[in-house]
């Protein structure tokens, strides 16, 4: 009799269990869910998200973070995430407006970081070194500065901040002193986007300058800007170049 009333209780257990481990992923699910719909991605980027992310939460051994899912999605499905995203942002960029969309592509791939802030956190504030171009893709943000009173601005969903960084780098392509930010940008709520740091803008510019069409009608030999960004190719490409012979040498 012992027996059975272990075994049953057992059973009861593992019953409970079962329950208790589906109501939690599917709570995790919700989540993410959430998170596919506050951002705003289609159904067919939802669809793989899902089918990626439900087998990692079946097993009991692996974490994923259900407010933050994207570090834990495969290279290919964050680029298409990010292309999204920010394709559409980037084209309000001046430099960026009026150009290619594989270009485009290339700089959302390749310089573009996902970046996470918490609430009534500071971005940046006032006076301070301004080294990112941000893109908000969920979230509050306030923008405000010390002489304006009570004014205040509100970013939200689908804003960008630090657009001055990219004319910085423009008009002084071989100064290391970065641009004071002139506002300060505090969250309101938990706030998630993509950034260009200005190091990543720097090496960009420098990569891809001559794809650019605002540099296609400016004759090298005059225009120092030009030279520099020439230069600073050649030094990236030996720099590379140096990189992968040590490798293969080891």
């Amino acid at each position: 009799m012992q027996w059975e009333v272990y075994n049953e209780l057992e059973e009861i257990y593992k019953r409970s269990k079962s329950k208790q481990n589906n109501k939690i992923m599917k709570t995790k699910l919700r989540s993410i869910e959430c998170w596919i719909s506050t951002i705003g991605l289609p159904d067919e980027l939802k669809q793989m998200i899902m089918s990626h992310v439900t087998p990692i939460l079946e097993d009991q051994n692996k974490h994923i973070d259900t407010e933050n899912p994207f570090p834990h999605l495969p290279t290919i499905l964050r680029r298409s995430i990010k292309l999204h995203l920010c394709l559409p942002l980037l084209r309000r960029v001046p430099i960026f407006e009026n150009e290619s969309e594989k270009l485009l592509y290339e700089i959302t791939c390749k310089f573009l970081k996902q970046v996470h802030y918490n609430q009534s956190s500071y971005i940046v504030r006032e006076g301070e070194p301004l080294d990112a171009l941000i893109f908000m893709v969920k979230g509050i943000t306030w923008m405000y500065t010390s002489n304006h009173g009570n004014k205040t601005e509100c970013l939200k969903t689908g804003d960008l901040f630090g657009k001055h960084l990219v004319d910085w780098v423009l008009e002084s392509p071989g100064l290391s002193d970065l641009p004071l930010s002139t506002r300060t940008l505090k969250c309101h709520t938990k706030v998630e986007g993509f950034c260009l740091m200005s190091s990543d803008l720097k090496d960009m510019m420098s990569q891809c300058w001559w794809k650019f069409s605002k540099f296609r009608h400016i004759v090298e030999s005059d225009s120092k800007q030009l030279k520099h960004f020439a230069a600073s190719s050649i030094q990236a490409a030996w720099r590379r170049h140096t990189i992968h012979h040590h490798k293969l040498l080891e």
